[in-house]
């Protein structure tokens, strides 16, 4: 099924509800403030994506498909939703204006295509996975979405995040050497390098809105699971310190203003026998905190572990769940 059909973008229809607004959510006192998108079930039992003001108006319906993954571009105006065929190894896409409803673009990819992470300056262009399916070996490039052309191939020793002005830093997966480059063609700037503790090692990062610092996640070497934590560090490698001391971090990302990062803690799994056969669930912990404090334990009631209050589409207050998935203003 092709995603301009009439049946696809009726599953969209109530991004149009966005409009209704009226514009960005404004903090009271010194709180955390903007719009979180996320699947948190139990704020109004839905399975899909909602989007909820940090200011206490009723969240709003994005999507009513659990299958469709969402990436939002930060400054909350445009949205990506794809979905993965495995039968048919093809990932169809749309790009819409959530203030409007209105389709920008769509497509459809060979193969598995996961993680956009859009442009802060650019609203045709992403960072995306590509392979053959779910299950094997994957490609990272910039994407042009409206040709569906890459415009740069992220070598597979290289980590990748935008800056806020829309160049990229990676980070040498091998060596730490920090760089920054461009789509233009130029030569790369060395800023720094990065040391990671020999017990770790490197994962993904994002660099805060403000570009002078960033985030990264660092597994253990030798635990099984990989037990991970919250790095952060200056934007030149320097001040590289211990954000969280949960040993079980899964998702992070950045408040709108960079004073706050909001991340998930993984509190295991359950598995049993049903009618269906065998099953696990799984479960975590939706909190965030001052980029300021440092080994943040991720348990409820310790510093650092502040939970989102949002209003679900009644208007009645909730502490938000599992997952954030975008934070914008």
């Amino acid at each position: 099924m092709k995603l301009g059909s009439r049946r696809y973008h009726r599953r969209f229809a109530l991004l149009s509800l966005l409009a209704f607004w009226g514009g960005a959510a404004f903090a009271r006192d010194d709180r955390p403030a903007g719009m979180l998108w996320h699947d948190s079930y139990t704020l109004d039992y839905h399975r899909g994506v909602q989007a909820s003001p940090l200011d206490g108006r009723p969240s709003v319906a994005i999507t009513n498909n659990k299958d469709m993954d969402i990436a939002v571009w930060p400054d909350g105006r445009q949205v990506a939703a794809t979905r993965y065929d495995a039968r048919d190894r093809t990932t169809t896409f749309v790009v819409m204006n959530p203030a409007t409803g209105k389709a920008v673009y769509s497509g459809t990819l060979d193969g598995h295509v996961s993680d956009l992470s859009p442009s802060p300056t650019d609203r045709r262009l992403a960072k995306a996975r590509l392979s053959e399916t779910s299950l094997t070996a994957f490609e990272e490039h910039v994407l042009d979405l409206a040709t569906l052309k890459s415009r740069y191939r992220i070598a597979d020793d290289d980590h990748f995040s935008w800056m806020p002005d829309g160049r990229f830093m990676l980070i040498s997966i091998k060596t730490g050497r920090m760089r920054i480059a461009s789509l233009d063609g130029g030569p790369e700037t060395l800023v720094g390098r990065l040391d990671i503790p020999p017990e770790r090692r490197m994962g993904e990062f994002a660099i805060s809105p403000t570009g002078r610092e960033f985030i990264m996640k660092l597994p253990l070497r030798n635990a099984v699971p990989k037990e991970a934590d919250l790095w952060i560090g200056s934007i030149d490698g320097s001040r590289f310190e211990q954000l969280t001391q949960a040993r079980a971090i899964g998702s992070a990302l950045w408040s709108p203003d960079g004073r706050y990062v909001a991340y998930t803690v993984d509190t295991g799994h359950f598995c049993g026998i049903g009618a269906g056969g065998g099953y696990c669930v799984g479960s975590c912990d939706q909190w965030y905190t001052p980029v300021g404090l440092r080994k943040v334990r991720g348990f409820k009631g310790t510093p650092g572990a502040e939970a989102f209050q949002v209003s679900n589409r009644s208007g009645q207050p909730h502490e938000l769940n599992c997952h954030v998935l975008a934070w914008t203003p």
